[in-house]
């Protein structure tokens, strides 16, 4: 029997069009052509995170360029100064990296909404779960500020953050901005997200757990400051626990957010 398709009503086999309506009778679909082939698509391991994280960083250096030509407008072309370009430099670089981390992602196939250890696992999660990530970002800064006054350490200068949360204005907006929206979103979706699951596939827990953690100390330290390498270190671990323990990367977000407003806050409450 052939079913039409405008009114549903059975017709025979031999008949072309509908009793009923008269509407032509398509021929019925094969099974091939009724059920769509399934669409295979890439599988996170370390070499697709490791590409992405290197687009990531790529991205953020174009646009730190960008942002010199921005700043440069913006001050109408005067004296060179870095510290005034700085401000256009790191928000046009954050902005580009993290456009250019959700297009790649996407344009390689992966699934944003997977979960399991393997996956981007860009979910909120729950509450509860941000709740926990938020108080551990807190409680870890209340460690390091303990930390930095029973253990000695030498003092080096200021990083370029620090200088940008000290001055008032425009340099302190946008560093406030870059430490609190840009970097806990977007590094905790490129390194505990799609770089841990990539690791972990290729690597195993430990491993991928190291690697993350490793990456996450080089891109925050580059003075090698020991008792900074050991909150960093904190940090990532912390974050790798609560994106596992949630199955989602919103925990490590609003740890890495909670820890992030400690330090701009105290700055801001002591240097004014």
């Amino acid at each position: 029997m052939k079913c039409c398709d405008y009114c549903g009503k059975e017709n025979e086999e031999a008949l072309l069009y509908c009793l009923g309506c008269g509407t032509e009778l398509l021929p019925p679909k094969t099974v091939s052509e009724s059920v769509p082939k399934p669409r295979v698509s890439k599988v996170l391991n370390a070499k697709w995170a490791t590409v992405i994280l290197l687009v990531f960083i790529l991205a953020q250096g174009v646009g730190g360029l960008a942002g010199v030509l921005l700043g440069f407008a913006f001050t109408g072309g005067g004296a060179f100064s870095f510290e005034t370009l700085r401000p256009f430099v790191v928000m046009a670089g954050l902005i580009c990296g993290a456009i250019t981390l959700v297009w790649i992602t996407r344009a390689f196939g992966f699934r944003f909404h997977d979960i399991s250890p393997f996956g981007p696992a860009w979910v909120r999660g729950s509450c509860r779960d941000i709740g926990i990530g938020f108080a551990m970002g807190i409680l870890i800064y209340a460690a390091d500020w303990v930390l930095l006054r029973l253990v000695p350490y030498t003092r080096v200068p200021m990083d370029p953050t620090t200088r940008m949360i000290l001055r008032h204005g425009f340099p302190r907006i946008c560093a406030v901005i870059a430490c609190l929206l840009f970097a806990p979103i977007f590094e905790e979706m490129a390194i505990r997200g799609v770089a841990y699951a990539g690791y972990r596939r290729s690597f195993g827990p430990i491993g991928a757990a190291a690697l993350t953690t490793f990456l996450f100390v080089l891109m925050h330290e580059p003075l090698y400051r020991q008792t900074r390498i050991l909150q960093l270190t904190t940090i990532s671990l912390a974050a790798v626990w609560l994106r596992l323990r949630s199955r989602a990367i919103g925990p490590a977000i609003a740890q890495h957010f909670a820890y992030n407003a400690c330090v701009i806050g105290m700055l801001i409450f002591w240097h004014g």
